[in-house]
């Protein structure tokens, strides 16, 4: 997983349970080099922003 938007979408899933990958998977298969709650905290605002209708 190279790809921004594909780490996005996958951190999204993760938010709204339709992922059962662990942050920890996610992390390591985007290659990003953020820790696991790093990512736990962003998709959380992402998954705000998604609700609100800022992002579709």
């Amino acid at each position: 997983m190279n790809d921004k938007r594909e780490l996005i979408r996958e951190m999204y899933s993760k938010v709204t349970g339709a992922s059962d990958l662990d942050w920890s998977e996610i992390a390591e298969r985007s290659g990003c080099g953020l820790h696991p709650d790093q990512l736990r905290k962003m998709g959380a605002g992402i998954k705000l922003a998604a609700d609100s209708g800022m992002i579709a």
